[in-house]
């Protein structure tokens, strides 16, 4: 029943940890929404345990870190800021320069999100979205030129349409 009302939630919010059991890894999986919460233990990390939760075409948003599983399930997905942002800072705490500058140009982005989702215009939504895409991608531009953050860059590179989702749906959460 749990399952079944996840499934049908407009919005869905997904991660997964991995663990031992009896020195093999396993993963559990978490979906939740606002009234519910379905966890799952299984050996994959891959695609089929999010079908089983969620189906094979999950119709609403899916909240989500950047597991390349999770985009052949859900069409609309919100990446996390919370793992963006605490890697982001990690890299800051590892390297000086660029790599400070950078997690600062991040959480101002990360700002400019939270104002933006509580005061836009549904009419002004498309717009901010794309010159949010387009501030993004100057730090992902910026980033590939430093050999410590090419990696950080490629992942944020990755799936960039869906780091702004929360800005054309302000019911969703950027973490």
């Amino acid at each position: 029943q749990i399952r079944k009302q996840v499934r049908m939630a407009p919005n869905v919010y997904a991660d997964e940890t991995g663990q031992k059991v009896q020195g093999k890894q396993w993963w559990t999986w978490v979906f939740t929404t606002t009234r519910e919460a379905f966890f799952l233990v299984r050996k994959s990390r891959g695609q089929k345990p999010i079908e089983e939760v969620l189906g094979k075409s999950y119709g609403g948003v899916l909240n989500c870190d950047g597991l390349v599983s999770y985009p052949k399930v859900a069409s609309k997905i919100q990446r996390c800021w919370a793992h963006l942002l605490r890697e982001a800072k990690w890299l800051a705490e590892a390297h000086e320069g660029q790599a400070r500058n950078l997690h600062s140009g991040l959480c101002e982005l990360f700002v400019a999100i939270k104002h933006i989702r509580k005061n836009a215009s549904v009419q002004s939504r498309k717009k901010i979205y794309t010159s949010f895409l387009k501030r993004l991608q100057y730090w992902v531009n910026v980033s590939k030129t430093y050999k410590e953050l090419r990696k950080f860059a490629a992942k944020i590179e990755h799936g960039m349409e869906h780091w702004f989702t929360c800005v054309l749906h302000p019911e969703v959460e950027p973490t």
